[in-house]
């Protein structure tokens, strides 16, 4: 569990049983925009907002998987 302003833009994070990609998009007040995997919507999330950060992975030419950002 972090708090969503110790990730980099580009992490995946869960929230709310949702995952998530954060942007580089944020407001004055601190909140940082986040886009959902599921339906393709942003939403505003706050940086004091407790999250868990998680990985994505995909499927290279010789089927191996390969995490998408290291």
């Amino acid at each position: 569990m972090k708090y969503i302003e110790e990730i980099e833009s580009g992490d995946c994070f869960e929230y709310k049983h949702q995952f998530y990609i954060l942007t580089q998009d944020f407001k004055k007040n601190g909140e940082r925009r986040c886009i959902s995997l599921i339906n393709g919507f942003s939403s505003w999330i706050s940086q004091d907002t407790i999250i868990d950060p998680t990985d994505l992975f995909t499927m290279d030419k010789d089927n191996n998987i390969v995490a998408i950002k290291e």
